[in-house]
């Protein structure tokens, strides 16, 4: 006979991944003691039925008409990780896998598909900070599936894909590549004499037209001889 209308107590707290990681450091989890980790999914309520408190509010009450005096220890959620029997005491979820298990119930039906965004993330980060916390194995990473005839977690959701993600090396940051300046274009610099190119152009160079030159010495004689012809002429006129 099941007993009716019994309180249950329940930590009642959302966190998200970072903080979930801090709240389990240094953790008391006596007596319950855990060793393994027991994988559920919600099946109902959906990801799109989830609304928050409410829906905590109404698997409280829906536990408590079943005489239960504890639930599953973690929901894991499209709006965070509802923390929900603490895991330093032992959980219901699982029949015989109760004993010394933290039961984790991811919110959704993956009988078709695999987790996927953010519950993906949160789900696959708060199996391996328990795991890394509490020294988990990996053979006692556990399915209800495994105490039970169900499917759940999901027949879509198998262990060795959970243990791969787990131990998948973090990607760190994308960071800018470094742009290296491309120089500009050096004009070659000409070395010039010690006198200006303008300087050369105003006086120039009587090497540049010997020719010019030699022809004006020629006419200068010539006038020069004629000049003295014609002093001879005059003085003679005069006698």
């Amino acid at each position: 006979m099941k007993l009716k209308n019994l309180s249950m107590k329940i930590v009642n707290k959302k966190l998200n991944l970072e903080e979930f990681k801090k709240y389990i450091k240094g953790k008391n989890f006596q007596p319950n003691n855990p060793y393994r980790l027991v994988i559920h999914h919600t099946w109902k309520p959906t990801e799109k039925d989830w609304n928050g408190q409410k829906t905590i509010d109404g698997l409280k009450k829906y536990y408590e008409s079943l005489g239960w005096t504890s639930a599953p220890h973690l929901f894991v959620a499209p709006d965070g990780i509802w923390l929900f029997t603490d895991m330093k005491y032992q959980g219901t979820h699982a029949g015989e896998g109760n004993y010394r298990s933290i039961g984790i119930e991811v919110v959704g039906n993956y009988d078709g598909a695999k987790w996927s965004g953010k519950i993906k993330e949160q789900a696959i980060g708060v199996i391996k900070a328990l795991m890394d916390e509490l020294k988990i194995k990996d053979e006692n990473l556990c399915f209800h599936r495994d105490f039970s005839y169900k499917t759940c977690p999901g027949s879509a959701i198998k262990k060795e894909w959970i243990l791969e993600k787990i131990k998948a090396p973090v990607s760190p940051p994308k960071t800018e590549e470094a742009i290296t300046p491309i120089p500009e274009p050096q004009t070659p610099v000409t070395e010039h004499p010690v006198a200006s190119e303008s300087i050369l152009q105003d006086e120039p160079d009587l090497q540049t037209h010997p020719i010019e030159v030699n022809t004006n010495l020629n006419i200068w004689e010539k006038l020069l001889s004629l000049l003295k012809e014609l002093a001879s002429v005059i003085q003679n006129w005069k006698r």
